[in-house]
């Protein structure tokens, strides 16, 4: 059985995944165009490829 002073710890814990887990309800991203977001996907890879691209090096 468990003891009554565990009751409200386990009412807190209760209370606050429910509201970590409901919090995002309701909310919208700015972008939900399908375009935007495939222009960020666009600009994320150009700047990867720029900055982390491949230089080989020469054998000796």
């Amino acid at each position: 059985m468990m003891s009554r002073k565990f009751i409200p710890v386990i009412l807190v814990l209760t209370g606050a995944s429910l509201f970590v887990a409901f919090q995002s309800q309701g909310k919208t991203d700015r972008d939900d165009n399908p375009i935007s977001k495939y222009a960020k996907v666009l600009r994320i890879v150009g700047t990867y490829l720029e900055e982390g691209h491949y230089s080989p090096k020469k054998i000796r």
